[in-house]
């Protein structure tokens, strides 16, 4: 199957509904590590055009019609997102988890051994770098969390505010010798670039929700019926497993 990789900047496309290509946006981290790629190329139905973005940017899109489905794991988002559109076609199609990952030289065995609210307040105590993605997405929302669990406010130097995605993310923690909460995929897609350990104190899970637009054609509505489907879990399982040593799960299986 013909597949495009479209960048963000697809937002001024209108009228994609009427389109042969159907436009499914979906997180950068699936994205950009390859795992988008080789998911669609397993769906014969129809080209896609693919456009990468943190989840709320990729709800936005669907509001406005810029794109037939989001792929996001942002929760939070969803769930406005579906108050206002309680008629829209939506589904868990996979997971996977998020981990910390961070410089060797302070993500030491004392510091991996400890629980994610005493972790969190040893990085504040002690000033070591945190490396955020504060862009919206769901890693981002997910990392507001628990520092919110842990009755700690990140705020002063030591706390590194990217605005981008995942990637850009984990170099910036590589140079600057941080720490960062990832997704366990987005890791493992640049191990072999960056000189960083990751571990998870306890399971983190993210789940991931499809989403068809509104005025989105039947074929969006197909894509998330394979999705879930015996064939569209077998697809999930080969994409994850040939792009980031299978850290995503399709529904039901992790």
């Amino acid at each position: 199957m013909k597949r495009a990789l479209v960048v963000v900047a697809l937002v001024a496309l209108t009228g994609c509904g009427s389109s042969p290509t159907l436009v499914v946006g979906a997180g950068t981290t699936i994205v950009d590590s390859g795992f988008a790629d080789a998911l669609a190329d397993r769906y014969e139905a129809v080209d896609i055009a693919v456009v990468g973005g943190s989840s709320r940017e990729l709800l936005s899109l669907l509001e406005a019609g810029a794109i037939d489905l989001a792929i996001t794991h942002h929760p939070e988002a969803e769930s406005e997102y579906l108050a206002d559109h309680p008629e829209a076609v939506s589904a868990v199609v996979f997971s996977s988890s998020f981990v910390f990952a961070g410089d060797p030289s302070v993500a030491d065995e004392v510091l991996r051994s400890l629980s994610v609210d005493a972790l969190l307040a040893e990085v504040a105590d002690h000033g070591v770098t945190f490396v955020s993605r504060s862009d919206g997405s769901g890693t981002a929302a997910v990392e507001q969390r628990l520092w919110s669990d842990a009755a700690v406010t990140p705020e002063g130097e030591w706390y590194v505010e990217t605005g981008q995605g995942m990637g850009f993310t984990l170099q910036i923690t590589d140079q600057r010798d941080g720490i960062t909460l990832t997704e366990l995929g987005a890791i493992i897609a640049v191990a072999d670039r960056l000189d960083l350990v990751y571990w998870s104190p306890e399971t983190l899970a993210n789940p991931y929700r499809a989403t068809v637009g509104d005025d989105a054609p039947a074929k969006a509505v197909e894509l998330v019926d394979w999705l879930i489907s015996t064939d569209g879990r077998s697809a999930i399982t080969e994409a994850s497993s040939l792009t980031i040593g299978g850290a995503v799960d399709a529904q039901g299986d992790g």
